[in-house]
């Protein structure tokens, strides 16, 4: 959806920058994920309905899109702010891809090792090759139940605070999910300040946005102490701030924003270091990745040819003790 949404708010932009009317920029093909949507709101529009409102009514829009175009319609910028949701979309898509390909190599491990696994079996413990070729199916079908059963529990995981503090507890997995929600954060967070969305609504539209639930608390809470005590940006956020967060470029950088009143461009700049942090962490994993599956694989294999032969030669000298 990443990618759909990036190359319909990418489109809207260069047709109505183009000059042509919204109602001729919607009435282009959609891509196919959002065709239908699309479809509806040029229908509305041509009822009279405003944008964000019509977009409101469709729950494949979040509020994130619809604050900031109606932000746009209202401040005679929505070109501007069709750009910047196909550029938030972009990342969001990259940062995904990044993770996808950081899978693939031990993935393709995994899977040319059950057969030899299989074969293994086979020659070393007498199974049938019938039994072999559904062990190997079997263990083939596996990670894609695995998958499918994450996908289902993925949203209790992501809302519950206490599991979200333990996975950020384990140094390599919780810094990676910090990094990866800090860099969604902070650029929505820009995307909206640039919008002319105020500070308070930007940040809890940007907290809506976190996937995780402890973060969307800690920045809510960051929300709630400026609009009730009135704190400056930056005092709100060293309030709620983890230790992560205080041995981050964060607070320098957003103070320097707040004190320049560039606050959306610095918030865009950490963005982007917490997402090249994050793919940098991605790479390092798909180098380990192969190695910590090979090495289980090398041991076990290992430790069946070393049975085999055991048992072969134990076999020998019993026959050699009978004679």
């Amino acid at each position: 959806m990443n990618k759909a949404k990036a190359q319909f708010y990418r489109t809207l932009q260069s047709l109505t920058q183009a000059g042509l009317p919204l109602l001729r920029a919607l009435a282009q093909p959609a891509p196919p994920k959002l065709r239908r949507a699309a479809e509806q709101l040029l229908q509305d529009l041509k009822g009279g309905m405003p944008l964000p409102k019509a977009m409101e009514q469709y729950s494949v829009f979040t509020p994130f899109e619809v604050s900031l175009v109606a932000v746009g319609a209202a401040s005679g910028t929505l070109e501007q702010n069709f750009g910047s949701l196909a550029e938030w979309f972009e990342n969001r898509h990259a940062l995904h891809s990044q993770v996808i390909s950081s899978l693939i190599h031990p993935a393709m491990t995994y899977f040319l090792a059950v057969p030899i696994i299989c074969f293994i079996n086979v020659m070393t413990k007498g199974m049938s090759v019938h039994s072999a070729i559904w062990r190997c199916i079997g263990l083939w079908i596996a990670p894609f139940i695995a998958i499918w059963l994450y996908r289902i529990v993925s949203s209790f995981i992501c809302k519950s605070s206490i599991i979200c503090e333990i996975f950020d507890a384990l140094p390599l997995i919780g810094g990676l999910r910090y990094k990866q929600d800090n860099a969604i954060f902070f650029q929505s967070l820009g995307l909206c300040l640039r919008g002319g969305i105020g500070t308070v609504t930007s940040i809890r539209l940007s907290a809506d946005a976190c996937r995780y639930q402890n973060n969307k608390r800690k920045f809510r809470r960051m929300a709630d102490i400026i609009e009730k005590t009135g704190e400056t940006f930056i005092n709100a956020f060293q309030q709620v701030m983890s230790s992560r967060d205080a041995n981050s470029p964060a607070p320098v950088l957003l103070a320097t924003g707040e004190a320049t009143g560039t606050l959306d461009e610095y918030s865009l700049r950490l963005a982007n270091l917490f997402h090249e942090e994050a793919k940098t962490t991605l790479t390092r994993l798909a180098a380990a990745a192969p190695i910590i599956v090979f090495i289980p694989l090398a041991i076990y294999i290992g430790y069946v040819v070393i049975s085999f032969y055991s048992g072969y030669i134990n076999g020998a000298l019993d026959a050699i003790d009978g004679i």
